[in-house]
């Protein structure tokens, strides 16, 4: 139901049906009212015609003629005499004098003419009555009935053609719904897509424009933005690349003079302090250098078939001096795991990083590292119990230049580039990494990589 074509499609047919439905029902009882006064004319119009052949019959002598125009007659007919008694009667099937009362009789004798309506549902009768009057004197009255039925048979029929309309205008006007609703949507849907294609990285993305109303201005928009996204971040990936180039040749004639300087006495203090920072930046040059690397797709892999537990005890080798230091406790859960295709001093690098960020945002505590085959993959799990990460940072943390720790001091250090590198080198070789974590309480990262056909027959 989140759909836009399904939103503006149900729109549609309940505006169809807001309009059909009360536009029925006024044609229905327009053509009920039609009917009836239709019915009524031809009452009135049979009366008069009977009342005239009574009349001319009495002056001519023609008495004949009367039943000859009642037998004419489908409806029931009747006529009464000046005490209200039945003379000749056709087609009535109930008591006229019941259906006379006195104010009725009194009417005719008035020498007006009576309509009324007796009964209800189907036996409802129309009837019509018509006073005689010879020589200026009340004679009797004629009176005509008809039932309902025929008019609500002639009602129905209409219905039943407005139904078949109706059913048809609703079939062409979801033809023409679904014409319009896929003619604004499916821009709209491809726009979309652009747009979460772009969130990812896909910055080539297009999207044709098929008009030039707002829906089109809109995905020139896009196109435009894409454009310039484009051009940022050619210009960005350049920018690493230079400087990383840039910076190298000076950081390395930087160390070669600390490197001379350090045998002489006096100055330890003040070499130490720029060795150590010649080191820091040369590591953040040196992480430019990667990632600029990995985004170009420049960065070679070397791939061959590792032993993952000899990958991981490299790494935690390269780490456990600095876990002693700040009295962390390593817990190591290896089980038996395949040989894995990928390049082993890259997928070191990677889990060195990630014991790094363990270490470092643990003061006291437990790292736990994990390494297990779930069905057809390999999952390796860095645990620690330090100070956690906030979830809406979670999102985040994989983006190159984001710190958790905004105030960028040397207590935590970090370039902001580490899990960068590491999420691009994790799915160059065909794996994933995710994030759990919770302030307090430490945090989580998993990599999982496939295990192919190749790996498994090993």
């Amino acid at each position: 139901m989140n759909s836009i074509v399904v939103k503006l499609g149900m729109a549609m047919v309940i505006l169809l049906f807001v309009v059909l439905l009360p536009l029925g029902y006024v044609v229905n009882q327009v053509f009920l009212t039609f009917y009836y006064q239709e019915s009524l004319q031809a009452l009135d119009r049979q009366s008069d015609k009977i009342v005239n052949i009574i009349v001319e019959s009495q002056e001519r002598g023609m008495a004949n003629q009367v039943v000859i125009a009642m037998q004419m007659i489908d409806d029931g007919v009747a006529i009464l005499n000046s005490h209200r008694q039945v003379v000749i009667e056709r087609n009535v099937e109930t008591n006229l004098q019941k259906l006379l009362n006195d104010q009725d009789w009194t009417q005719l004798i008035a020498g007006n003419r009576l309509i009324k309506e007796e009964g209800g549902g189907s036996g409802q009768l129309i009837l019509m009555g018509k006073p005689i009057n010879l020589n200026q004197q009340f004679h009797g009255a004629v009176v005509i009935m008809t039932g309902m039925d025929a008019i609500e048979h002639s009602a129905s029929q209409i219905r039943n053609v407005l139904m078949l309309s109706g059913v048809g205008a609703l079939l062409l006007a979801l033809g023409f719904t679904i014409l319009m609703v896929r003619k604004l949507s499916i821009p709209m849907l491809n726009m979309v897509d652009a747009a979460k294609a772009m969130a990812k990285g896909d910055l080539n993305v297009r999207v044709t424009v098929e008009s030039h109303d707002e829906i089109g201005s809109l995905a020139q928009a896009i196109n435009e933005l894409a454009s310039d996204l484009k051009r940022f971040e050619d210009s960005r990936k350049e920018f690493f690349v230079n400087i990383s180039h840039e910076l190298r040749t000076p950081l390395t004639y930087i160390q070669g003079y600390v490197g001379l300087l350090e045998g002489q006495s006096g100055n330890e203090e003040h070499i130490r302090i720029i060795k150590n920072e010649t080191q820091r930046l040369k590591r953040l040059v040196d992480d430019l250098f990667d990632l600029s690397q990995l985004e170009e797709g420049k960065m070679a892999l070397t791939l061959e078939w590792v032993d993952l537990p000899e990958v991981l005890q490299g790494a935690l080798d390269s780490v456990h001096l600095r876990m002693r230091e700040k009295n962390i406790s390593l817990v190591v859960e290896e089980e038996e795991t395949p040989l894995l295709l990928l390049d082993g001093y890259r997928m070191q690098q990677v889990l060195i990083n990630l014991l790094d960020n363990a270490i470092r945002y643990t003061k006291e505590g437990t790292i736990l590292v994990t390494t297990q085959k779930v069905d057809d993959e390999v999952h390796i799990l860095i645990r620690d119990t330090g100070i956690g990460i906030p979830q809406q940072e979670l999102p985040y943390i994989f983006e190159r230049f984001h710190r958790v720790e905004k105030s960028r001091s040397r207590a935590f250090g970090g370039t902001g580039l580490g899990l960068a590198i590491v999420k691009k080198l994790v799915e160059h070789q065909g794996g994933t990494i995710s994030v759990q974590s919770n302030v307090g309480q430490g945090t989580e990262f998993r990599i999982s990589f496939p295990i192919g056909k190749e790996e498994r027959d090993l």
